[in-house]
């Protein structure tokens, strides 16, 4: 059965909700999580229902043969300009915790030593490290597939493990290691589906080359269309595959003692025979029976988590979601689900968990965490339980003054015994060595944020803000450190020209918010959906709306479907071409803001559905210019900073062109996607020094196109990460945000100075 989109946009992204601890509005969970989870996947799919499958591999895979054709630097020329990371690692934050980094989803610690552990993160990639988090190391930089749904060692054979790829973008495939996780290899071939989302993976007790992959969705080899995946089976160590199990799958285990027994929690079945609820396996996945299924009502979306203990004993933490109700259970059973018990649960949170773990070493002891709240302790088999973490008051309040722990739980390791476990959530990685009393950070080397966003303060070179995905909005101090300004997504940050300490960000939808002092104090929230003319819950407005500034004269731009200007810094709003749509309508909205900083008047939008619009009296009248262009997501529009003329436009998706430029305000187009793979573009940047250089923010990387020549691979330095804008500090020097590795500055080495002859 295939996914509708949005629901597959939940299962695509995983994403939770984030909370600011000042003025601005909160949002319902799935609200947030839901909107964002569309946002990225519908402008990389439209107008198509998916992405095509195997297109992000293809293109990275043509931007490698094009590096490697590359002729090598002749002898005395000038060095290659190379990209260096600058941060966040980590952030600091005014919470007890101190630092994040951005989200932690896979864990894994080596059967054999408790030190060596290894770190998924939902966009950043596999980390590596050999002494209990203390350092890590990046080791999967070399694959394009950065997204990280699930890591699980071998128990017979350490040294060989296993990570199934897909959590925040589907995934492709399954790597594997066979020197603990130090490099990895992509082993799965054509009968694994090529892009999909993992929750988990289990290897054979006794055979390194059988395991299990389970699977929330998956790509159709053929059609390129979504669906709901189940559990897959290899048993030549991860190369061949066959499904087991067909149907959404909401969590998979095995018995700690023998990988024969399996436990898995369906959601909806897709194969005859098949029912929801809970079912187990006796021979390793040939066949099922149901355990349990709560009598889910029809045209529910149940979802439950699980764990077993060495002794036999079976949990469940199944949430039952209908239109008008959540019922929450927790049960046990202590006679392999022949008969179940009901725990009264005492103050575990009514919402869906992200995994349920039982103490290896007492069974009484569990842990449940939630996707968008906290983890969750109890030492009498679920009949109490205690906030670990402490995120969430008792009140149901976001206030982590007290917290252990950031907030949003991914993934929970225990490595060697009780009292020590690591904790993976939406701030990076955790460690505790007394039972969750307390935890230490470990981000102090995981460069892991996900970012919407950097600019770079107009008079101060040595000052960078970021807008994250729930790490907030972000400064880098004169000393290279990174501070949190406040919690939540944030995306643009502008600055007052007449007093540059003076900072706006916009938070996620209609709501912009001020800060003074550069972001050391809040000032105000400035806009509503009301301020735009928008009903509440209905705006039409993107998760992260365009937000632009003119450095030349001051003026504010924030779009919606229209365009709204603010000539005294947000005090004040108007629509100059008052309810003219620039979008396509309906749900169409603005994507893209361009505004030229050599002529005033000068204006562009671009829409989520492709429209391009131009002014060139301020936004009072406009032209429709979207004829010859791509019906495509355009992501970015950039006058050019010489020629009024010229611009240059880029547009997200797949079989396309991305980047074209003007030569007459928009009148005709003209592609210069020549070397360009097909990738989705997110930001273009004309070089500060060189109007002949062009820069593209790619979902593989950084591309370069000098003069009237094809576009080039120009990402030494760094990973084919998702680039998502660029900037230029006072100083003249690039900087650009990734989504899952933060902010990377471009070096450009200078030539050694050379002694004259015969000196």
């Amino acid at each position: 059965m295939p996914l509708t989109r949005g629901r597959f946009a939940l299962l695509l992204l995983l994403l939770v909700s984030c909370r600011t601890y000042g003025p601005p509005p909160s949002f319902p969970p799935h609200e947030k999580g839901g909107a964002r989870a569309r946002w990225m996947y519908e402008q990389r799919a439209y107008p198509f229902d998916a992405v095509p499958r195997e297109a992000r591999r293809q293109a990275w895979e043509e931007a490698v043969r094009v590096r490697l054709r590359a002729v090598p630097s002749a002898i005395g020329a000038a060095p290659v300009p190379y990209w260096r990371p600058i941060g966040p690692l980590p952030v600091r934050v005014d919470w007890p915790w101190k630092t994040a980094t951005g989200r932690v989803k896979a864990l894994a610690v080596s059967p054999i030593d408790p030190g060596l552990v290894l770190v998924g993160a939902s966009s950043g990639g596999i980390w590596r490290s050999n002494d209990s988090g203390a350092s890590f190391t990046p080791v999967t930089d070399e694959h394009v597939d950065l997204s990280v749904g699930a890591i699980a060692f071998a128990p017979s054979d350490p040294r060989v493990v296993y990570a199934a790829m897909g959590s925040d973008f589907l995934g492709t495939g399954v790597l594997r290691s066979a020197d603990a996780g130090a490099t990895w290899q992509l082993v799965s071939g054509p009968t694994f589906a090529p892009r999909g989302t993992a929750i988990r993976v289990v290897v054979d007790s006794g055979n390194p080359d059988r395991l299990w992959v389970a699977q929330t969705s998956r790509q159709d080899a053929m059609s390129g269309q979504v669906f709901s995946s189940g559990v897959l089976l290899s048993v030549d160590g991860g190369v061949t595959w066959s499904t087991q199990l067909h149907g959404l799958i909401t969590d998979f285990i095995a018995h700690p003692l023998t990988t024969e027994t399996l436990l898995v929690g369906v959601s909806r079945p897709d194969q005859p025979g098949l029912s929801r609820g809970v079912h187990r396996s006796t021979d390793g996945g040939a066949t099922w029976s149901l355990l349990y299924s709560g009598d889910p009502d029809p045209g529910s979306q149940p979802n439950y988590t699980l764990a077993v203990t060495s002794g036999g004993r079976i949990y469940v933490h199944a949430v039952i979601t209908t239109e008008t109700a959540l019922r929450p259970r927790f049960l046990l059973s202590d006679d392999y689900g022949i008969t179940w018990s009901q725990q009264t649960a005492t103050s575990l949170p009514q919402a869906k968990s992200a995994y349920l773990q039982n103490d290896p070493w007492n069974d009484a002891t569990l842990y449940v965490g939630f996707h968008d709240r906290d983890g969750w302790k109890s030492v009498d088999a679920g009949a109490t339980w205690q906030n670990m973490t402490r995120n969430i008051n008792v009140n149901g309040h976001f206030d982590p003054a007290g917290s252990t722990s950031h907030i949003d739980q991914h993934a929970i390791a225990f490595a060697g015994n009780s009292n020590t476990f690591y904790l993976g959530n939406d701030g990076g990685a955790f460690l505790t060595r007394n039972g969750g009393t307390t935890f230490d950070t470990l981000n102090s080397s995981l460069s892991l944020v996900q970012a919407y966003r950097v600019n770079a303060h107009p008079f101060d070179a040595n000052l960078l803000f970021l807008g994250t995905q729930d790490n907030g909005l972000e400064r880098r101090l004169p000393d290279g450190s990174w501070r949190e300004v406040i919690t939540g997504d944030y995306g643009t940050i502008v600055f007052n020209l007449n007093d540059p300490s003076r900072i706006i960000s916009n938070y996620i939808f209609c709501t912009l918010v001020e800060f003074a002092s550069n972001g050391d104090r809040y000032r105000n929230t400035i806009s509503s959906t009301a301020t735009f003319g928008e009903p509440s819950g209905e705006a039409r407005v993107g998760f992260i709306a365009p937000f632009e500034q003119s450095r030349r004269t001051g003026t504010l731009y924030f779009g919606t479907w229209r365009l709204f200007l603010s000539r005294d810094f947000g005090d004040n709003w108007t629509a100059p071409a008052g309810t003219l749509d620039l979008t396509r309508g309906r749900s169409d909205v603005l994507s893209a803001i361009g505004v030229s900083q050599l002529d005033p008047q000068l204006l562009y939008t671009g829409s989520h559905r492709g429209r391009v619009m131009v002014s060139r009296d301020e936004g009072l009248t406009w032209t429709d210019v979207t004829a010859g262009l791509p019906d495509r997501s355009v992501r970015a529009v950039v006058p050019h900073r010489r020629n009024p003329s010229v611009a240059y436009v880029a547009f997200s998706g797949y079989r396309s062109d991305h980047v074209f430029v003007t030569q007459d305000y928009g009148a005709s187009w003209q592609s210069i996607s020549a070397g360009l793979p097909d990738i989705p573009v997110n930001a273009l940047l004309v070089d500060p020094s060189d109007d002949t250089i062009l820069y593209a923010g790619t979902d593989v990387g950084v591309f370069r196109r000098q003069g009237q020549g094809q576009w080039q691979p120009f990402m030494d330095g760094m990973p084919p990460v998702v680039v998502t804008s660029f900037d230029v500090t006072a100083a003249g020097h690039i900087v650009l945000s990734t989504y899952g590795r933060g902010v990377y500055e471009l070096v450009v080495p200078s030539l050694p100075r050379r002694r004259a002859a015969g000196r």
